[in-house]
């Protein structure tokens, strides 16, 4: 039967168990100075209502402002998961040189081409004379043409057709292109290179020979299909 001093008690009991409960994370013996005045009112309370001395610590309690040194995580110094400390300098991978490109080169000997067939094209209908002095432009022969018509494009040929087809890289009949030289056979050259002439694309080939003297004609033509022997690249 509960009686004055029974609920004396109690109130005692649950105002300890209370102040125990929500008080005792606040008393440590490390707090900061300015909970001092507060810290010193809870454990006079405590030690009036229970009769006890207040304790000082909470061994359970575990402060949220300690440090996480034990986390694999990435911190502000910069080391990744890995340990390896990212400095943030970069070493200079991503920088690119730039270099002449076979792109750049393929159209500029493109265009070297295009003026070569130009300046032969100028001369179209010139008379063509076996022999003719090299250096003018009165008369051509095949292999005077193609080294005029080169010298004034920067590329320097010797003065026949044979010394002219040792020069340059081979290419193949499937891979010629405008401005390669073309050299054939005829029938007055015994089997050997007798003829010069421009691959002027299109199946066409610009060269001077006969009565139309510096002219275009097509590669299909008998004598230049049966007499073809190869051609040289000289245009870098």
């Amino acid at each position: 039967m509960l009686n004055h001093k029974n609920i004396k008690i109690g109130i005692v009991t649950l105002s300890a168990v209370a102040i125990s409960t929500f008080a005792f994370p606040f008393i440590q013996s490390n707090a900061a100075p300015s909970t001092s005045s507060t810290l010193g009112l809870v454990n006079k309370m405590y030690s009036n209502i229970s009769g006890k001395t207040a304790p000082t610590t909470n061994p359970n309690y575990s402060n949220n402002n300690s440090s996480n040194t034990g986390t694999s995580g990435s911190d502000n110094s910069g080391t990744n998961n890995s340990g390896s400390t990212n400095s943030g300098s970069n070493s200079g991978t991503g920088s690119t040189t730039t270099s002449p490109t076979s792109g750049s080169t393929s159209q500029s000997s493109v265009a070297l081409a295009d003026k070569i067939i130009a300046t032969g094209e100028k001369f179209l209908g010139t008379p063509y004379q076996y022999g003719a002095a090299s250096g003018q432009t009165r008369t051509f022969d095949c292999s005077s043409f193609t080294q005029y018509v080169f010298k004034q494009n920067g590329i320097k040929l010797l003065r026949s057709s044979r010394q002219q087809y040792t020069q340059g890289t081979s290419v193949a009949r499937n891979q010629i292109k405008k401005g390669d030289l073309l050299f054939f056979t005829t029938s007055h050259s015994g089997g050997k290179i007798g003829h010069v002439g421009i691959y002027a694309g299109n199946n066409k080939i610009l060269h001077t020979w006969g009565s139309k003297g510096v002219q275009y004609e097509s590669l299909d033509r008998a004598w230049l299909k049966q007499g073809y022997v190869g051609a040289k690249r000289v245009i870098k």
